[in-house]
């Protein structure tokens, strides 16, 4: 299947991962040139480019990278609900996981798989 992902915004999700680190949806929107205070930008756009990378990351057998994306104002730290949602059309959560659970494994899994790994050349 044929990918179109923002190659910078995959390669800094890397190196966040990397880190073991996490960013800010706001983070990310400031990347993409996009606002948050708008409902397309957020809700469209945005959830598109960090969807379209989890697809293009499971279909390569790798766990969810924008894991690493939370929302800035969560105790502990989490995504939003559009990275669940993708991970439940990639059969990746399971209908009634606990989505805190399944987060806090994602995101280790992430940080594992990318911890020595090189950066691909993809």
């Amino acid at each position: 299947m044929k990918f179109k992902i923002n190659k910078g915004l995959w390669l800094e999700l890397i190196n966040v991962a990397k880190k073991e680190d996490i960013l800010y949806y706001s983070d990310v929107a400031k990347m993409l040139n996009l606002d948050l205070g708008n409902p397309d930008d957020r809700n469209n756009k945005l959830y598109q480019e960090l969807a379209e990378i989890n697809r293009y990351e499971h279909e390569r057998k790798r766990p969810l990278l924008t894991a690493v994306v939370v929302k800035m104002h969560s105790k502990p730290p989490i995504s939003g609900q559009g990275f669940f949602d993708v991970a439940f059309e990639l059969e990746v959560k399971k209908a009634g996981e606990d989505t805190q659970l399944f987060h806090g494994k994602e995101l280790g899994n992430v940080y594992r798989f990318w911890r020595n790994k090189e950066i691909p050349e993809e």
